[in-house]
């Protein structure tokens, strides 16, 4: 593999393979160099101060000093950290959820009842869901913010406060507060 530049609030983590095959992580932040051995199969980058890993198939999460944090079994397939929690998805149930830093379900009445479902990262403390076939948005308490009853979302601008929402043919536009703006009967 080739160098990595990661990146931790205000602290920029080289991640490197060293000659012996070990990762190293050089934290500046603490003036330390750490070796992780050879335990994963790859390391990714820092999001939030911990790193997704992997090693035969089974997924977990590192700290800064190389330290295993969360470590799931098989099965399991993980998210980056975004907003203080990441989505996971248990494939042997085909459950999804959000955890925190700790490894605490934080989030977990967002699973479909037909069995489809899809899951977004959250974005400035939202997050998009699509349950039953139909988009949604939650907040971080896993409140829905917008209805799951729309045909797509658009990713939103929460500078303007404002997301796009489409239902058939036809677009509208919700607060990031879920407040209807314009309703869905335009066509762009």
């Amino acid at each position: 593999p080739k160098n990595f530049i990661k990146y931790h609030k205000k602290t920029i983590q080289n991640l490197v393979l060293n000659k012996e095959g070990c990762f190293v992580i050089n934290n500046e932040e603490y003036k330390k160099q750490i070796i992780v051995n050879k335990k994963y199969d790859w390391i990714y980058p820092y999001f939030e101060g911990l790193a997704r890993v992997e090693k035969n198939g089974n997924w977990g999460y590192i700290n800064l000093f190389g330290e295993e944090i969360i470590f799931f079994g098989s099965g399991i397939s993980i998210n980056d950290f975004s907003c203080g929690v990441a989505l996971i998805h248990n494939k042997n149930n085909n459950e999804y959820y959000y955890i925190n830093s700790k490894g605490q379900i934080v989030i977990d009445n967002i699973n479909s009842n037909d069995g489809f479902f899809g899951a977004f990262s959250f974005k400035d403390n939202y997050a998009i869901i699509n349950k039953n076939h139909k988009f949604g948005l939650i907040d971080l308490n896993g409140n829905v913010v917008i209805p799951y009853e729309y045909d797509w979302i658009d990713e939103y601008d929460c500078n303007l406060g404002i997301i796009k929402v489409q239902k058939g043919s036809k677009y509208g536009y919700y607060s990031i507060s879920g407040e209807i703006i314009i309703p869905c009967k335009y066509r762009s």
